[in-house]
Order: structure tokens, then C-alpha cells, then sequence
């Protein structure tokens, strides 16, 4: 015999026909959300998994949502081991492209906004393609748009270079 559950059907029946919410997508709205009202004070591993009310269980998953946040660009990781949102930080993610003199542009990923120009100095190691996390600093002198300098590369569009090294 079936025990009834709620509205006269099988316990089984209700958890198979309601659609379970994914736990690993509420978790990331969760950090996103977080983190967005932290503004531009980066949480640690620590402060997040406490104020999320993450068991100790779930401390890995949490772990690999965040690994996952940065390289998508979503968030970023300082160098003092904390996250945070990369909107709030003035940073965005994109493509960078060099022009033979040595200066680029960075095309956002979201398509709303201007490229960020970048200047040779502040490229910092990236080469053409490689998407990249770029802080965007301000107006262009000359009005032209935003201009920025590159923080992080956050993925090589190439993993061989061929060339010659002079001193």
C-alpha cells in the first residue's frame, strides 16, 4: 500500500513532478548577490562561506563555484585571497587587441560598452587575443572613450609563441 502525501498523491509523485531548483545555480546568485552589496571590499573564502551559512561539507563546492566566478570573469580573485565582484571593482572582462605600435583596445564582453583603450606600459604581458581582466580608470584625455590598463590575463589565445629575443 502507498502512503498519501500533500493534495492525495504518493509522497514519490510530489518530488518527481516538481521541478527541483539546482542548488549549485542558487549558491552562485547567493555569492554574486553578496558580493555586489560588499561593493569594493573583497570577502575571503572564510567570510563568505560563514555569511552564505555554507557547512564544512560544502566548503570545496563553494571553492569551485568561486574558481569557476573568475574564470568567467564575474569576480576576481586579489592577491590577498579574496573575491570580489569585478563590476563593483571597476573591472570588466574582454578581448584585447594590439595594434602593431604596441597600444590596444580591449573589447568588452558586454556589448553595451565602449572598448577600453590601453596604453603599451599598461599592458601587463598580454599579447593579441588573449582575454583579459581590464580596469577601466577613467575618460581618455582627448574624449575618445575609457581607457584602462590590463590587471590580469585570464586566458592565452595562444599557447606557443615563435620569435626572437634581443638584449
Amino acid at each position: 500500500y502507498a502512503r498519501i502525501g500533500a493534495c492525495g498523491k504518493s509522497p514519490g509523485a510530489v518530488l518527481r513532478s516538481a521541478p527541483m531548483a539546482d542548488p549549485t545555480e542558487a549558491l552562485r546568485e547567493r555569492v554574486l548577490a553578496l558580493l555586489r552589496a560588499a561593493g569594493a571590499h573583497p570577502l575571503s573564502l572564510r567570510d563568505l562561506q560563514h555569511r552564505l551559512d555554507v557547512p564544512a561539507a560544502g566548503k570545496r563546492g563553494l571553492q569551485a563555484l568561486l574558481r569557476r566566478l573568475c574564470e568567467s570573469g564575474e569576480l576576481v580573485r586579489t592577491r590577498g585571497r579574496r573575491f570580489g565582484a569585478a563590476a563593483e571593482m571597476n573591472l570588466a572582462p574582454g578581448r584585447l587587441q594590439v595594434h602593431p605600435d604596441g597600444y590596444g583596445f580591449v573589447v568588452l564582453d558586454n556589448t553595451g560598452g565602449r572598448d577600453v583603450f590601453v596604453r603599451a606600459r599598461e599592458m601587463g604581458g598580454a599579447l593579441h587575443g588573449d582575454r583579459v581582466m581590464v580596469r577601466i580608470e577613467g575618460e581618455d584625455a582627448g574624449g575618445r572613450g575609457p581607457e584602462g590598463s590590463i590587471i590580469r590575463v585570464l586566458a592565452r589565445a595562444r599557447t606557443t609563441v615563435v620569435g626572437r629575443i634581443e638584449r
